[in-house]
């Protein structure tokens, strides 16, 4: 392995972990008491939630996931992602803005006849919401969690030299 000059004795507290752990439960939590409240107080329905998350699910993240394919079967785009990580999370993160304006416009559009009641509005945005929330930011947590657990029970050596290992790194 390579000399990096890293102190391998630094780790990762299971505080830490527990800490992330909590974060979740909290988000968890919050998103619990936000649609009791929606559906009781603004008489939400629960099909614009659907709505806002499948269209979420299409539009955002498979429509930045098909583009991000296509350009990465252009040879000399999909060298510039091999090499430099960083253009590839700008241009995703652009198309996935993208998709999820086509998402809140198609949603938008498809409850304008049916779904007039403040709290269908309000259902809607939280599936959206609730999409941008799984896809990008629990997968994120989630990955956190499983590196930070690692790094805790076996130390930040065996992490680093296991990653290398298994050709993740």
């Amino acid at each position: 392995m390579e000399n990096l000059n890293i102190n391998y004795d630094k780790t990762v507290s299971n505080a830490t972990v527990s800490m992330i752990s909590a974060g979740a439960i909290l988000v968890i939590s919050v998103l619990i008491v936000l649609l009791v409240l929606v559906i009781k107080r603004w008489k939400g329905r629960f099909i614009p939630l659907a709505l806002g998350v499948l269209s979420y699910v299409v539009f955002g993240f498979m429509f930045s996931q098909l583009l991000m394919s296509v350009l990465s079967l252009i040879p000399n785009v999909d060298q510039s992602f091999t090499y430099n990580t960083n253009a590839y999370v700008v241009i995703y993160n652009i198309l996935l803005a993208a998709g999820f304006g086509i998402a809140r416009w198609f949603t938008a559009k498809m409850m304008t006849d049916r779904y007039n009641r403040t709290g269908d509005v309000l259902m809607a945005g939280t599936g959206l919401a609730i999409g941008d929330t799984v896809i990008t930011y629990a997968l994120s947590m989630f990955t956190f969690f499983v590196y930070a657990q690692a790094i805790s029970a076996n130390g930040l050596e065996k992490f680093i030299s296991d990653m290398f290992n298994s050709g993740m790194a």
